[in-house]
């Protein structure tokens, strides 16, 4: 039986990536890389950076939770919303391409962060899911990601098989901080385990607000999971003392700290 502090934890959420996994390579040199066989005076991978950024920001606010909208109003396309993030990177480092070719940029980008060579999975994050899967314990993601890290990045990852929920924001309608996404976890959950208590879920992640304050406010346990001291700028921002109290001994540095702080 897992414990933390005292308390019984028969599930587990984790975040995806930053927790789970990380880009193999900089999405801007991707990006570049990609463009130079295709696109007439391609965008350098500097080029790309501010626009993608810009690019990613714009279109989930016009497309909020990765949906884009057919023709069908109940269906809504992955792909088109990566499309039109594509699209718009290209229009904000100022060249002009046509359909076409954006087409085939697109498809490249597509196809890259669908296979293998997008992302690696970090090390303590297969360890901790190794030694979770023989026990009684539901394990499964809490996420503001697109379905296609739920039905690709995780299984090209071998991730997805030692998992029994995946709760992501397009399928949600909703993200990390709204509790209604942890509501929707723990909906998941008590599918496979419908006596589950609030406190006996743990949820990881990387963000203060997103993760750690959203994840205990709704009554889960919860771990910041802090790799390279970038929280610190996340604390020294936020002026709740109390928060502060709860991060001094819930933050942890690995998932190898999770799983030794868990027993297992």
């Amino acid at each position: 039986m897992l414990r933390l502090k005292g308390s019984v934890i028969r599930a587990v959420s984790l975040d995806c990536q930053g927790t789970l996994f990380h880009h193999r390579a900089s999405i801007e040199s991707v990006y570049a890389r990609l463009a130079v066989p295709i696109l007439p005076e391609a965008p350098t991978a500097e080029e790309f950076k501010t626009a993608f950024s810009l690019s990613y920001a714009e279109t989930l606010k016009g497309f909020p939770f990765y949906r884009f909208p057919t023709q069908e109003p109940a269906v809504y396309s992955t792909r088109r919303w990566w499309r039109e993030l594509c699209r718009r990177s290209l229009e904000l480092t100022g060249r002009v391409y046509t359909d076409e070719q954006i087409d085939r940029f697109f498809r490249a980008v597509y196809q890259h962060y669908g296979s293998s060579l997008g992302y690696v999975a970090f090390p303590d994050a297969t360890e901790l899911l190794e030694k979770l899967s023989p026990l009684k314990v539901v394990v499964g993601v809490t996420s503001n990601c697109s379905t296609r890290t739920i039905d690709t990045t995780l299984p090209n990852l071998l991730m997805h098989d030692k998992m029994h929920y995946f709760t992501c924001s397009q399928e949600a309608g909703c993200d990390k901080p709204s509790l209604q996404i942890f509501a929707r976890t723990l909906d998941a959950i008590r599918v496979i385990t419908p006596d589950i208590q609030k406190s006996q879920v743990l949820h990881i992640g990387t963000s203060i607000t997103n993760d750690f304050a959203a994840a205990r406010e709704f009554g889960f346990q919860a771990l910041l999971l802090d790799r390279d001291g970038a929280s610190g700028a996340q604390r020294a921002a936020s002026d709740d003392l109390h928060l502060e109290h709860h991060l001094e001994t819930s933050t942890v540095t690995s998932l190898w700290e999770v799983g030794e702080r868990l027993g297992c």
